[in-house]
C-alpha cells in the first residue's frame, strides 16, 4: 500500500456509485504517462468540478483509497480549505516525512526538493481549492516535480484550461436512494 500524509484519510463509508467517474479519474491522471519523444514528463492535473455537497471530496478520497496502488512515492491530502497556507500545509507533510528544517519555509523547501527527486508516481490531492485562485496560484500549489499527479477539488470553472476536468453532478437517483438507505443504517 502507498503511504499517506500526512495520514490518511478515512474512506466515506456510505460511498455509492461513481464508478464511471473513479475510472475516468484514473485514466485523466495517467494520460501523460507516457513520455514522449523528448524524453519529458510533464505533470498531470485533473479537477473534479462541481457544487458544494455533490461529493467532490468523497469521490478524490474514494479514488485515492481503491487507487493506492498506482501511486508507490505516497498520497498527498492537502485540504486547501482549512485556513492555512500552501507553506504550512507542505512544511506539516515534511514533519510527517522527518525532512529536515527547523522553519515552516525550509520544511516546505525540503518536501519540495524530496518530491522533484521522487521517480515513483505520487498523488498530490488538492482538496477544495479556493474560486477566488488565480490559475498562477493553481499552478503553484500542484505537485512538485515529474512523478506527481495532481487531483484537486473545486466549485470554480476557471481553471478548465490548467487540466483535464470531470465535471461532478448529482447522483443518479438510483444511487441517491442507495445513499438515503446507508444513512439510516449509521
Amino acid at each position: 500500500t502507498a503511504p499517506w500524509w500526512p495520514e490518511p484519510c478515512r474512506p466515506y463509508t456510505r460511498f455509492v456509485g461513481r464508478q464511471r467517474e473513479l475510472w475516468q479519474l484514473h485514466a485523466m491522471l495517467l494520460q501523460d504517462r507516457l513520455v514522449a519523444v523528448t524524453g519529458h514528463q510533464k505533470a498531470a492535473m485533473a479537477q473534479l468540478l462541481g457544487l458544494g455537497g455533490v461529493g467532490k471530496s468523497s469521490l478524490a478520497i474514494e479514488y485515492a483509497t481503491l487507487f493506492e496502488a498506482a501511486w508507490p512515492g505516497g498520497i498527498f491530502y492537502l485540504n486547501l480549505a482549512d485556513g492555512r497556507s500552501q507553506e504550512q500545509r507542505e512544511a506539516e507533510i515534511a514533519r510527517c516525512m522527518g525532512l529536515a528544517g527547523n522553519t515552516d519555509p525550509e520544511q516546505a523547501a525540503a518536501l519540495r526538493r524530496h518530491l522533484k527527486g521522487c521517480n515513483e508516481p505520487y498523488l498530490w490531492l488538492l482538496d477544495g481549492v479556493p474560486a477566488e485562485f488565480s490559475a498562477a496560484q493553481v499552478q503553484h500549489c500542484c505537485a512538485p516535480g515529474g512523478a506527481g499527479r495532481t487531483l484537486l477539488t473545486t466549485r470554480s470553472r476557471a481553471w478548465k484550461s490548467l487540466g483535464s476536468h470531470l465535471n461532478l453532478d448529482v447522483l443518479p437517483p438510483e444511487d441517491a436512494l442507495q445513499l438515503l438507505l446507508r444513512s439510516e443504517e449509521h
